[in-house]
């Protein structure tokens, strides 16, 4: 019932996202069935506006012929590009394989991709 009096100072104000500087996802994908990978593409939300310097949107693999391999074997190079055909470290048939895509934001993190959808692309080689 009594009134009183709050008095603030230094107060920031902030609107939008702050998005941490980079991340990444794995994903896993394989069985006891030799296939022949081919490529990774994505559907992807890009920003490209003059606060999105030095975003980034990249993808690495690494392969093998079974999921304990997986965590020992040596990443592919980064690639940025959509629909580029997965570096394999020979021209074998592996059972697995991990993808990892990297989120870098931009320079201020107030801008980041969105992926939307991950597609492998791989051949059946009984087909």
């Amino acid at each position: 019932s009594k009134g009183f009096d709050l008095n603030l100072d230094d107060i920031y104000l902030t609107t939008g996202n702050t998005y941490k500087e980079d991340g990444y996802i794995r994903l896993r994908y394989g069985s006891n069935f030799p296939y022949d990978f081919w490529r990774v593409r994505w559907d992807a939300s890009i920003p490209t506006d003059i606060q999105s310097i030095g975003l980034q949107l990249q993808y690495r693999t690494r392969v093998a012929n079974d999921e304990a391999g997986l965590d020992i074997a040596g990443w592919s190079t980064y690639s940025s590009v959509s629909g580029s055909e997965i570096s394999l470290p020979s021209d074998s048939l592996y059972k697995y394989i991990e993808i990892e895509v990297y989120f870098g934001a931009s320079n201020d993190l107030t801008r980041s991709a969105c992926l939307r959808r991950l597609y492998l692309d791989l051949f059946d080689p009984l087909q």
